[in-house]
């Protein structure tokens, strides 16, 4: 999540830093700041509990603030959440007044799911509040977790004024709008968003498929060609966007969405091959999809794919033909394609053959299915003609 990665830097960068020890001292807490300075947090543990150091802390001659503080800081890099929250509150407590706690204690009360605190926490951090967004958003969905929806939205509105141009809040509010199943005010800033080249390709997309799965479909496909228009090479923002054609029952639309797609990348991504391929079949387009499976470099792939058009096609002469195949790529341990070749052996009047597979059949719903395939066969025995297809 973006606000995790803006917030971890945040707080690597509040890290304070004693001096490098000299071989005359032996600060314990000097060694433990700079083992902490280059993330080494258990070793900075092994000295801050260590018997020497406690012995020191005992008859005070550390600073027991900046003990505290560099404990707390150990715990929470190492995420040990409820020991980083208790030694920071008592470094607070104490008297270190450094407002870089207060982020840290947030970000700790927000792992901790204590969202009173973190808002608590958050409105001390004086003039960092100011200055970093992270905080605001984390203000923001504590308010939203307690159930205080005008005040996270408020909040929101407070934050967007302080920092109009801030990727990170601005998704927020769409994705509040859709909490609130507000689609189209979500589409209608989801697509300044875009305009605006505010935030990742990955916030675009997680936008529009909220809205996809809502069923809110013209308003993903409004959001979604925006966003082709933005990054027409994306294949991403293609697929997502030929999915969303396919939902909303439109599969051919789809289908040539990708193929397109898949020409214009120079016909190298197999994966965009195998996926239009599969839409074509499902929009009933079998020769075009029997077409492009042949240029499929996977064979696997290919003989799924080829397995379940030559069943709509009723090839099933061809489904037969392909047994040797998949033994070889060792796909007859998958009992759909198992009870597929029984299926083809049935319609071609093979009963051995198609025994011969419905015998592996373990699963309950094909083994019903193979039940009753070994019924049709034994009505069939005397006039096989009337079964073959």
């Amino acid at each position: 999540m973006n606000t995790r990665i803006l917030l971890a830097a945040l707080l690597l960068a509040s890290l304070p830093v004693w001096g490098k020890p000299t071989a005359e001292t032996t600060d314990p807490l000097a060694l433990a700041a700079l083992m902490l300075s280059d993330q080494h947090p258990e070793r900075a543990l092994d000295v801050l509990q260590s018997a020497e150091t406690l012995q020191k802390l005992d008859k005070k001659q550390l600073d027991a603030a900046r003990y505290y503080t560099l404990l707390g800081l150990a715990y929470k890099a190492r995420q040990i959440w409820p020991k980083a929250w208790d030694a920071l509150q008592q470094a607070v407590q104490l008297g270190n007044k450094n407002p870089n706690l207060h982020v840290h204690l947030a970000r700790i009360a927000w792992a901790l799911q204590r969202h009173d605190a973190v808002i608590d926490e958050v409105e001390q951090s004086g003039p960092l509040l100011q200055r970093l967004p992270g905080l605001h958003l984390l203000k923001i969905r504590s308010q939203w977790q307690l159930g205080q929806q005008q005040a996270a939205w408020k909040s929101l509105q407070q934050a967007l004024q302080q920092f109009p141009q801030e990727a990170m809040l601005y998704r927020q509010q769409i994705d509040l709008l859709l909490e609130l199943k507000l689609y189209a005010q979500a589409a209608e800033k989801g697509q300044t968003f875009i305009q605006q080249g505010l935030g990742k390709r990955e916030d675009w997309l997680a936008i529009a498929n909220a809205l996809r799965l809502s069923h809110h479909y013209s308003l993903a496909l409004q959001l979604l060609e925006q966003a082709r228009l933005a990054q027409p090479d994306d294949s991403r923002i293609t697929r997502l966007l030929a999915r969303t054609w396919m939902d909303a029952g439109h599969p051919v639309a789809a289908a040539d969405l990708l193929y397109r797609q898949w020409l214009n990348s120079g016909t190298r991504d197999q994966a965009l091959l195998a996926e239009t391929t599969e839409l074509y079949r499902r929009a009933g387009r079998l020769h075009q999809a029997l077409r492009l499976s042949s240029q499929i470099t996977d064979e696997v792939v290919k003989t799924r794919q080829r397995m379940a058009l030559y069943l709509q096609l009723e090839q099933f002469d061809k489904l037969l033909n392909s047994e040797a195949q998949l033994e070889r790529l060792r796909l007859l341990d998958d009992e759909n394609l198992r009870y597929t070749l029984a299926y083809a052996a049935f319609r071609m009047g093979r009963f051995q053959r198609m025994e011969k597979h419905l015998q592996f059949i373990k699963n309950p719903d094909l083994f019903r299915k193979a039940a009753a395939l070994r019924k049709a066969a034994s009505e069939c025995a005397d006039k096989a003609w009337q079964c073959i297809g």
